[in-house]
């Protein structure tokens, strides 16, 4: 059996990008503080697991094979359950540092824009 190199995806660009922009965002609302860190943290800890069990249902898919003793057969691959909780788990912590809210005026003010310029081109 090949051992498969596991990516570390706490060193990664892409998890500094997100830490370093979620921490800009704290101190831009002025919530910067050891609570709110955490948060942050535990959100970037779920997101690590998020990738790792993305990367599991890639390699093995949605179904694996087992062998129990004599039993053989195919059973539903539990990363695809546990990564359906990490991210439900990732929108709380996501809501409890704003982003909902941030989410939904952008939306609102993406929205005033369009019809802002509808009305100019009448």
């Amino acid at each position: 059996m090949a051992t498969e190199k596991k990516r570390v995806w706490d060193r990664t660009k892409a998890y500094k990008e997100m830490r370093e922009q979620m921490i800009a965002d704290l101190k831009g609302a002025g919530i910067y503080n050891a609570y709110f860190l955490d948060k942050v943290d535990r959100f970037m800890s779920l997101w690590v697991r998020s990738k790792e069990l993305e990367e599991d249902l890639a390699i093995r898919g949605i179904r694996v094979e087992y062998c129990n003793g004599s039993q053989r057969g195919e059973t539903d691959n539990k990363s695809l359950d546990r990564l359906m909780k990490v991210y439900d788990r990732m929108d709380e912590l996501h809501r409890q540092l704003g982003y909902q809210e941030t989410v939904k005026a952008g939306r609102q003010a993406q929205a005033k824009m369009n019809a802002d310029g509808e009305d100019d081109e009448l």
